[in-house]
Formats: C-alpha cells, structure tokens, sequence
C-alpha cells in the first residue's frame, strides 16, 4: 500500500509541475489569514518569481492588495460553502492586467486543523479578447443589416421569420414586427411566387449553398415591383 501511495504522490505531482494551469495551495489560519503552502511552476513564471519567494508569504506580498482581497473573498466562500468556487477575475501579473477563470478547491483532509484550498488558475485572457472583438463585429454586422438600402429578412431553418430590417419593414407598411415569430407559410401569400421562395428556402437549407431569384411584388405600395432576392445560408447551414 506504501508503494501505490508513492506512486499515487508522484503522479500527482507530476500533473502539478507540469499542467499549464495556474495552481496555489492555500492554507488559512484560525484568523482567517491565507498563506502559500505550494505553488506549481506555471504560476511561478506568471508571477516572475521564485520557489523561496512565495512558500509561506501572505497573499498580498504574492498577488498585490487588490488581487489578495480577490482572492480572499473567493476562499471565504470556499470554505463557508465547502464546495467547489470558480469566478472570472482580473488580475495583475507581472505589471499586465490578465483576465483568470479561477476554481477553488476544499481540500478535505482531516488530519488537518487548517483548511486548505486549491486554486487553479486558467489565463483567458485571449479568450476574453476574441469573444469581445466578436461581439463587436456582430454589432457593426447588425447595424450595417438593419440601415441597409436592401430590404434583408432571416428566417430560421423550420421557415419562421427571425429578423426584417428597416427597409424591409418599409416595404411591408409597419406589419415587420407582427411578422416576427410566425412561419413563413403564415406570411406569403398562397401562389406560384410563395411556392416558389419557400422551394428555394429549402434548398440552400439543404444544399448550405446561396442562390439567387427575381420576384415580381404586389399589394406594396412602397416597394418595387420586380425585386432579385438573394438566398444566402449561415455558416453553420441554418
């Protein structure tokens, strides 16, 4: 049992050094102060600091008051709940302010008197970045949709409108919000014309490829009388 036991640790700590997580073991006193036990490599070279600097120091002298009081909150809820804590913080490291996914972990022990908590500590930072420039390009995407001289409708892959823009609700006389939600069937007309745009809906639904088509429209006093409508799928074919 010793020998599996060494095995054990040793497996153990070699996920420990060698993970690109950030890992701290913490241990909080009777007066509810944190101090490091162990610190994993990844962290270290987050911090650019050594082993000796940080076994032992308080939070603060490690992180900075502002990330300490962070992370002291998070390791009080730890504790209280006795359960599993994960936040999204940002954080100073080495002078660059990062964006943390942070898990706290109880380390249930009890020959211990102290309790201790992992921190596991995941940059995503670029992560955070990407999302954000992504959600910026769908906003100018949207706002270019909506003030476009082309009238634009999306409807989902069931046929039921999503989404007219202003120049569509131009054309259609203020009914473009009471389209919204209803099936497509419900909305055009019961001809040649309607038949032949829900066909080709269905098509580059099934096929994931664009195609193009002229209309003649009647009964829209706003809009013109001969429109080519263009049928373009989503990246993801819906």
């Amino acid at each position: 049992s010793e020998s599996l036991l060494r095995e054990r640790e040793r497996r153990y700590r070699d996920i420990f050094d060698h993970t690109l997580d950030m890992l701290c073991l913490l241990e909080m006193s009777p007066d509810a102060c944190l101090r490091c036990v162990e610190v994993n490599p990844a962290l270290l070279r987050a911090l650019g600091k050594a082993h000796g600097d940080v076994i032992g120091e308080s939070l603060a002298s490690i992180f900075g008051r502002l990330s300490a009081q962070t992370i002291q909150a998070l390791c009080e809820r730890c504790t209280a709940a006795g359960r599993v804590v994960e936040s999204d913080e940002c954080m100073v490291l080495r002078h660059d302010v990062r964006q943390l996914h942070l898990t706290l972990v109880p380390v249930v022990d009890s020959a211990r008197l102290a309790p201790q908590i992992l921190v596991i500590s995941r940059d995503i930072t670029q992560l955070t970045r990407a999302r954000q420039k992504e959600l910026e390009r769908q906003h100018d995407i949207n706002t270019l949709v909506e003030n476009s001289p082309d009238a634009v409708a999306r409807l989902s892959a069931h046929g039921d409108v999503l989404y007219v823009n202003a120049r569509l609700r131009t054309w259609l006389g203020g009914a473009g919000p009471e389209l919204v939600g209803m099936p497509m069937d419900a909305v055009a007309p019961g001809n040649h014309q309607a038949q032949l745009f829900r066909e080709l809906v269905a098509q580059v639904i099934h096929e994931n490829k664009a195609t193009e088509q002229e209309f003649r429209l009647s009964g829209l006093t706003t809009a013109p009388k001969v429109v080519l409508i263009h049928f373009v799928p989503e990246l993801d074919g819906q």
